[in-house]
């Protein structure tokens, strides 16, 4: 996977990103599920951009559905490879999500792809005193 398409997965999933804790037994198939949602709107379009580029190129297995009850899209990317980074690099909840140290050694334009798929995620752009 390409740096810039990697940092910005990991900032939608450190913003709405989570997953199953452990692999999903559907059949004789082990599913490793990485789920995001995002409200309906313009955060949504970019969001898909991104996830579509990674079924077609990657070979991910995808699904995405609308979910009425909370008026939001919600993805399930299926890809062991990244469950497994995600799982030892990230964290799976938002209690035990954490930014490995080697993030703060990029560039600037790098950050920025980092730091901006997070705030288009839950992120917050006001200033912490």
């Amino acid at each position: 996977m390409e740096m810039d398409e990697y940092l910005e997965l990991v900032g939608y999933y450190l913003s709405e990103g989570g997953m199953s804790t452990y692999p999903i037994r559907v059949g004789k198939e082990n599913i490793y599920n990485i789920t995001f949602a995002q409200n309906f709107g313009d955060k949504f379009d970019k969001m898909d951009i991104l996830f579509k580029k990674l079924r077609d190129k990657y070979e991910f297995k995808y699904t995405k559905y609308k979910s009425k009850k909370y008026q939001a899209w919600h993805w399930n990317l299926h890809k062991k490879i990244m469950w497994v980074d995600l799982y030892k690099n990230y964290g799976e909840y938002s209690h035990t999500k954490r930014i490995p140290s080697w993030i703060y050694g990029l560039s600037k334009r790098q950050l920025r792809i980092v730091y901006e798929s997070m705030m288009l995620g839950d992120g917050d752009r006001k200033s912490v005193v």
